[in-house]
């Protein structure tokens, strides 16, 4: 598992050999299958990459590909996964829905959204940032 952090413009590999990865990886897979809705709006690689030189975000690559199954999307397989962690992808404790993208080599052109994930996404930022 490979683990990049985004924070306006700065690029930081997280080291993952001190962390849970088993544990990171729960969370995130359970973050992903609990989507709820598609977002309605196409997103492409110059919003995602304009998304990661001006926000916060995590990006987790995985070793290989798996299978999610989720309200949203029922069963799909991804590779790499994308949590903004500011702007206006996020909500926040009294509006705590997240928006996951996710992929395989190349992420899709639509978004999710996991209408209660935000203190989740928070612990795992924590467990992943340390702060």
């Amino acid at each position: 598992m490979k683990i990049i952090y985004y924070d306006s413009g700065n690029v930081t590999n997280i080291n993952t050999s001190k962390l849970d990865t088993e544990k990171i990886f729960t969370e995130v897979k359970e973050l992903c299958a609990n989507t709820t809705e598609i977002i309605r709006v196409y997103v492409g690689k110059e919003r995602l990459d304009q998304l990661k030189k001006d926000e916060k975000g995590l990006e987790i690559i995985l070793e290989k590909e798996i299978e999610i199954n989720s309200p949203a999307a029922g069963k799909y397989t991804v590779k790499k996964i994308f949590f903004p962690l500011s702007g206006d992808f996020i909500g926040n404790a009294e509006s705590p829905v997240i928006t996951v993208f996710m992929g395989k080599d190349k992420y899709y052109a639509t978004a999710f959204r996991n209408m209660n994930g935000y203190g989740k996404l928070k612990k795992l930022e924590k467990v992943i940032l340390g702060k």
